[in-house]
């Protein structure tokens, strides 16, 4: 598992070892309440990744206008300070993204702790199986928030290059 797995499951232990009320004790209105908070928590989540979706697509749009218009002005030295939004641009898509990821497993984890507990009373279900090797196929996979981020990264190191090629004509 990731750094990030683990760190959530630490958090989630934490969560559940401060819960007062014995799990299987718990009634249909405290559980509907938890599955309440658990969807409420995932479409705070999604809503979150559609933002930085959105944000990511603006950026690289504004990007390449920029680019587009130097390009049509054959890289005149004159526009280095419209250049110089490039790399601006993808800082400031760089922060937002980390700052909306952080957003993101923020509302994960606290989803995955009302899912935990919701998990802990219908053990016997063996949802807790299914989670367990979910998470097993998860990790193999790559992190999208690192493909958010190099992107960005890579627009910050493009647009740097453009403004030191179209200062130095």
């Amino acid at each position: 598992m990731g750094r990030d797995e683990d760190e959530m499951k630490q958090k989630v232990r934490s969560i559940i070892s401060g819960f007062a009320t014995p799990l299987s004790a718990l009634s249909a209105e405290e559980c509907s309440f938890l599955i309440s908070q658990y969807e409420e928590h995932t479409e705070h989540g999604r809503h979150t990744e559609t933002e930085r979706s959105s944000l990511t697509s603006i950026i690289l749009t504004a990007q390449a206008a920029v680019f587009a218009l130097i390009g049509a002005e054959k890289f005149d030295s004159k526009l280095w300070p419209i250049a110089a939004l490039i790399p601006l641009l993808g800082l400031y898509g760089l922060v937002m993204c980390v700052s909306m990821y952080s957003r993101f497993r923020r509302h994960m984890i606290f989803a995955c702790g009302f899912r935990s507990m919701l998990e802990l009373r219908l053990s016997a279900a063996g949802v807790q199986g299914i989670r367990t090797k979910a998470c097993e196929l998860r990790s193999k996979t790559f992190s999208l928030n690192k493909l958010w981020i190099s992107l960005h990264a890579a627009t910050i190191v493009i647009g740097t290059v453009l403004i030191y090629l179209i200062s130095r004509r």
